[in-house]
């Protein structure tokens, strides 16, 4: 910066990102800050049980404190997430509300002393590895970790990503220790791959069915009548006694059922194992009639 009373400070945090572990080391925020191309003030600092998000915002807001303290017109702040910056500045209700309290007051009075006063946020990709944000990066990366403890502060946000990882981690062990709870007709697909895995839910994307479908709705629909065995077909209907043929239209099968359609019916296209979500996915797509409202039904829908 060339303005004599400017300000420039680097900030960037590190978090241990598994939630699960219980070797779980608190966060580290850290800043630089640099006057006249000089070096004047560095800080870091643990910011606790927290997540990413939340430790850039805490050094964000650590880093207007320190500058308003200063002599200086300017501050330019350089981040790798300017949406952590907006947060920092908002009083309303979120996670680390109270750094953001803390900033907002420091600012206000700041600019309130002078009305030449200003302050710029500037995003820096952290791939970049550029200058003073760099230096902030390697600052809060080189710190020694300290495992969280009984008097660690936490975030709002942190205890809802463990409330959601040990969620997952239940949901994904139900799954695979009694497949049966989710229902006799659920449709059981493995994963692609050397070994035989079957897929469990999670919540990574929308977990694997959605990631797997992509984003046209009318597949996924049919993916999951298919899944859920709950599709326009000759079992359905015989199942709930829905006056439609029972019998499969295009083979003249007397049974119509989700096994007959995806593994023996020859009018079918089969481009790969329809056992395997790959596979199924790219049979819909094949035969875009399969589990499908081609023609109106009695009773469905």
């Amino acid at each position: 910066m060339s303005d004599t009373w400017g300000l420039c400070i680097g900030v960037d945090a590190s978090v241990f990102t598994n939630p699960a572990s219980k070797k779980a080391t608190q966060a580290v925020a850290a800043g630089v800050l640099y006057s006249q191309g000089i070096e004047v003030n560095r800080f870091r600092w643990l910011v606790g049980r927290a997540t990413a998000p939340d430790a850039e915002m805490s050094a964000i807001c650590r880093a207007i404190g320190l500058a308003t303290k200063r002599i200086c017109e300017h501050i330019a702040i350089f981040t790798d997430s300017i949406a952590m910056a907006k947060r920092a500045l908002d009083p309303s209700l979120h996670s680390s509300q109270s750094h953001s309290l803390l900033a907002c007051k420091a600012l206000e009075a700041w600019l309130a002393d002078d009305p030449l006063r200003w302050i710029s946020f500037h995003h820096i990709p952290s791939k970049l590895k550029w200058g003073m944000q760099y230096e902030a990066h390697q600052y809060a990366a080189g710190s020694t970790r300290r495992p969280v403890d009984h008097g660690s502060r936490v975030t709002l946000d942190r205890l809802r990503m463990e409330a959601d990882a040990t969620a997952a981690r239940r949901w994904a062990k139900a799954a695979t220790d009694r497949p049966q709870d989710m229902g006799r007709d659920f449709l059981q697909l493995r994963k692609l791959g050397k070994k035989v895995i079957s897929i469990t839910p999670d919540v990574r994307k929308g977990g694997p069915w959605i990631r797997k479908a992509g984003g046209d709705n009318t597949s996924f629909a049919r993916l999951c009548r298919c899944i859920l065995n709950h599709a326009p077909i000759g079992s359905y209907y015989r199942r709930f006694n829905i006056q439609e043929p029972h019998g499969c239209p295009r083979c003249g099968a007397p049974r119509e059922t989700r096994s007959h359609i995806l593994s023996y019916c020859p009018g079918y296209e089969r481009p790969a194992p329809t056992d395997r979500l790959h596979g199924l996915v790219e049979f819909l797509l094949e035969n875009p009639e399969a589990f499908s409202f081609n023609r109106p039904a009695a009773g469905i829908g």
